[in-house]
């Protein structure tokens, strides 16, 4: 299946689902906010330390912005200039009424011109559910997905996925094995990886930072063989 028979796929999955449950939770796909708030703030932990004022964070998939919410309850949205990219129009109408402040932009961000740039890119749960699309078109799009985010940040990405390590499968999900993501994220994109999967949901969140950035962080003469 080419690229864009996936994102009609997850833009039909996603749209139906919203105009349901409507601005909730469940709208985008949560078991509830308790949940959804532990994995922002695990998909959030290594990229805090290295946020200060003008920090720009760009969310794909960014739904109905409810990581900006998490942002703005935590007292974390000053320093922060926050903005999402969503495929679903309903979806971002609905979050500009509610936060007019933001930059809000209907796209696919597989799409976007290498000209957009930002500190940090962020996906939260967008790998999850296939909508119908077969696995080895969905985990190369996912990959493609996570390359790009790479290549549109200044400092690092990060993102959650579900792991194959659970002790249950649901055939209408995607599971990936994290030993797959780390060497893909290696081997392609920087060496500078955390996986985290020590919180309690089926799933991890990785962040990869930029080789230049970690190289801007450590300038002591004697770590330069490092980098």
């Amino acid at each position: 299946m080419d690229e864009k028979a996936i994102i009609e796929a997850q833009r039909e999955a996603y749209r139906t689902n919203f105009l349901v449950h409507g601005d909730s939770p469940l709208g985008t796909y949560q078991n509830n906010r308790v949940t959804q708030y532990i994995r922002f703030e695990t998909l959030l932990r290594q990229i805090m330390p290295h946020v200060g004022p003008g920090t720009s964070l760009h969310d794909i998939g960014s739904g109905l912005c409810d990581l900006y919410q998490f942002l703005r309850e935590r007292g974390l949205d000053g320093d922060i200039t926050y903005s999402g990219t969503e495929i679903v129009q309903e979806m971002v109408d609905l979050a500009a009424a509610k936060y007019p402040e933001l930059t809000l932009l209907n796209r696919d961000f597989l799409d976007v011109d290498i000209s957009d740039r930002y500190d940090f890119v962020v996906l939260s749960g967008t790998f999850n559910i296939p909508g119908g699309v077969d696995g080895e078109s969905w985990k190369a799009m996912c990959l493609a997905l996570i390359d790009k985010m790479y290549k549109h940040a200044d400092k690092g990405i990060a993102f959650n996925f579900l792991t194959s390590y659970r002790t249950f499968s649901n055939p209408d999900l995607y599971y990936f094995d994290p030993r797959e993501i780390f060497d893909h994220a290696t081997t392609n994109l920087s060496r500078f990886v955390h996986i985290d999967a020590a919180y309690p949901l089926y799933e991890c969140s990785v962040t990869v930072f930029k080789n230049d950035y970690i190289s801007s962080l450590y300038d002591h003469p004697d770590l330069k063989k490092y980098f």
